[in-house]
């Protein structure tokens, strides 16, 4: 018998929190009765008061009153539990701050210091104005004034190698190899196609294009160019943007090895650029001599390379100018940078801004991550919530070996290879233990009684950025190392390290609260473990060992029966609508995200068992968590770009693919919720 809410159920104090706004009487009357009434009776009352069965829709019922006590903020694009947490951090942001800003002098190189200067040029912002494009304007200048190809890849390679910018030209990167994750590699890649393929090549959205080079017209006159310049750049940047957006990769397959996973050598890198001096080129940047490199995204490298023609001068030097004046908009005026929140808040359906001050802490934050997550950490997590976490994890690890202990489908041997995934998983929760090694890798930040200035210091913290990723070179990986922040509000499975990280800024409140029941846990934040942990075996890192190495461990016959099964995942998902939009799911671009949901799910309630409260406490956490509304235009864009599917979809999909769930509510064939046994999805079950 799994530990309940000693006093009122997860849905009591969901509903308590919220009903006195909702605007029907009878969910009025039923705040009186939450404490003392079951689960079951609480949703059948609430259903009644919706004109909504919860056995037909479980996530509308579940989250009636959190609707209608939260509004999309107008400063925002959507509400939801991530972004509660993520106002709760502003808020906590603007404390840290607050007390950095409220003393001086501090010791150089000291967290406060770097958080306390760079703030202050943000904040700067008759200086920023006064500067303009300031260490970056001689390269603009370059640019533009170049009289051939020649000059003009001279300008862009000095920008690149001084500054981090390549525009047209390759750009390097330091990763780990997908064959040996114990060694890195150097990718290259090239372009940027700006809004992106899903952008250019997605029916009704040339509204949206119209808007950023409306954008981009606005900026380029802010940094100097007369109307008709900008008019005629644009146009070229449009061109060349579509051009690269025709060729380049579709989203999904980036999780297929076998299309990204191109080695060259530094010859063939060279031979793809005929018309510039690669070598010298790849020498200053400091990536020469590898013994090979990998270009992920051939077509596009190659359609780069041949833009490098003398008849496109105009058009390169339009391109790159533009490109560099959009990338450098949030560190030169504040005008441009007015500009740049004006056109996200339109894309997006947002329809206020914030106050600068948030822009400033949020963009200084983002830039000193490390240096800001040390004091996040030292303020606001606990190490207690850390251990109990971690142990959490334990016990779905566990079950999960059991899990795949069941699976008829799978040999021994092959079993004993998803087990030893299990067995090597590395964990990290919450925040790194000791932060020097983090810290060490963020420049220092020359102020302003240094003479420091955002454009000066943005290049400090690229050259600082770039000499690590050179040292890294030669060395094997360290997979003891984190890879993101502890304030980040997130979880993920990274494939290369065969390694989980629940980090602190998700391990709050509806996600994990050190108050609420163990089913009540086990609904939130145990599914995300499990979902997390499902990424293992998902359709992209079940192709990687426990070593971290691409090295598919399948039977041909397994991996036809875990390809249909993953295909019935996606057509069972293609019929699920969204709220904002109606527009139904992409259950190819979802389809790791969605068996992790699956996954994670069916471990919790194999967990529980047959504990009816506690299944119910659990889906009853389950779908309060997945809670949100958004703007039309936000869910137009998630809907095409991302990974997740929306909120009602990972609810109720996954909730009608578990067995647990039919017995917690006893949902029979006629529900809305119900599909037939056979029809049920999911592949660890």
């Amino acid at each position: 018998m799994l530990r309940l809410s000693k006093s009122k159920s997860l849905l009591s104090v969901i509903l308590a929190a919220s009903v006195m706004i909702v605007p029907q009487a009878s969910i009025t009357a039923f705040a009186d009765e939450v404490a003392t009434t079951s689960i079951e009776t609480q949703l059948e009352t609430l259903s009644q008061a919706t004109g909504t069965s919860y056995k037909d829709n479980f996530y509308d019922v579940v989250n009636a009153t959190t609707f209608a006590s939260h509004e999309i903020p107008a400063t925002s694009a959507q509400w939801s539990w991530f972004g509660e947490l993520s106002d709760e951090q502003d808020v906590q942001m603007e404390e840290i701050f607050n007390e950095i800003n409220s003393k001086e002098n501090y010791g150089k190189g000291t967290p406060e210091q770097k958080l306390h200067d760079l703030y202050e040029l943000y904040a700067d912002t008759e200086a920023r104005n006064a500067d303009g494009l300031g260490e970056f304007q001689s390269y603009l200048d370059a640019i533009v004034n170049s009289q051939n190809l020649t000059e003009y890849v001279t300008a862009v390679m000095s920008l690149s190698v001084d500054c981090g910018y390549g525009s047209i030209l390759p750009s390097f990167d330091v990763s780990q190899d997908d064959l040996d994750s114990t060694q890195y590699v150097v990718v290259a890649d090239a372009g940027d196609s700006l809004m992106g393929k899903d952008y250019y090549e997605t029916e009704g959205y040339e509204a949206y294009i119209e808007l950023y080079n409306q954008y981009l017209g606005n900026l380029l006159v802010v940094n100097g160019f007369s109307e008709a310049d900008a008019q005629r750049m644009v146009a070229n940047t449009d061109k060349v943007a579509r051009d690269l957006a025709s060729v380049e990769l579709e989203r999904t397959d980036y999780y297929d090895i076998e299309k990204i996973y191109n080695v060259y050598t530094e010859a063939d890198i060279i031979a793809a650029f005929p018309s510039i001096d690669m070598a010298s080129y790849m020498q200053a940047l400091g990536f020469a001599g590898q013994d090979r490199y990998l270009v992920p995204d051939e077509d596009k490298f190659a359609e780069c390379a041949s833009l490098l023609t003398e008849d496109n001068l105009q058009v390169l030097k339009d391109y790159s100018a533009t490109v560099l004046v959009s990338d450098l908009a949030s560190i030169t005026t504040q005008t441009a940078y007015d500009l740049t929140v004006e056109l996200s808040n339109k894309l997006n359906g947002i329809t206020e801004a914030r106050p600068n001050e948030y822009y400033w802490m949020a963009q200084t934050a983002a830039a000193l991550e490390w240096n800001y997550g040390l004091l996040y950490t030292d303020n606001y997590c606990s190490e207690e919530a850390k251990k109990e976490v971690t142990n959490m994890i334990t016990e779905i690890i566990a079950e999960y070996k059991n899990i795949i202990g069941a699976q008829t489908w799978m040999s021994d041997v092959t079993k004993q290879a998803a087990i030893a995934k299990l067995d090597t998983l590395q964990v990290k929760v919450g925040y790194p233990d000791d932060f020097s090694y983090y810290l060490s890798l963020e420049a220092p930040i020359a102020g302003k009684e240094e003479g420091g200035s955002l454009t000066a210091n943005t290049i400090t913290m690229h050259q600082r950025y770039v000499a690590y990723e050179l040292s890294l070179l030669g060395k094997p990986v360290d997979k003891t190392k984190w890879i993101a922040t502890p304030q980040t509000i997130n979880a993920f499975y990274d494939p290369a390290n065969n390694g989980i990280t629940i980090l602190a800024g998700i391990m709050q409140d509806p996600f994990y609260n050190p108050d609420a029941s163990e089913a009540a846990n086990l609904g939130a934040i145990g599914v995300v473990i499990g979902h997390e942990i499902s990424h293992a075996f998902d359709s992209s890192g079940s192709q990687y060992d426990a070593n971290g190495n691409y090295n598919p461990w399948w039977t041909e016959d397994e991996y036809i029966t875990y390809t249909n099964m993953c295909q019935d995942i996606i057509d069972y998902y293609d019929v699920f609508p969204s709220v904002e939009t109606g527009s139904t799911v992409d259950g190819a671009l979802t389809i790791t995200e969605n068996i992790a949901d699956l996954g994670g799910m069916y471990a919790v309630t194999q967990i529980i068992g047959h504990d009816k409260d506690a299944l119910q406490e659990a889906f009853v956490s389950y779908a309060n968590m997945w809670a949100e509304k958004m703007t039309y235009e936000y869910a137009s864009m998630l809907l095409m770009m991302d990974v997740h599917s929306p909120g009602r979809a990972r609810v109720n999909a996954v909730l009608s693919s578990m067995d647990a769930f039919y017995e917690a509510f006893d949902i029979q064939e006629g529900d809305g919720m119900y599909v037939a046994p056979e029809d049920r999805v999911g592949i660890w079950k």
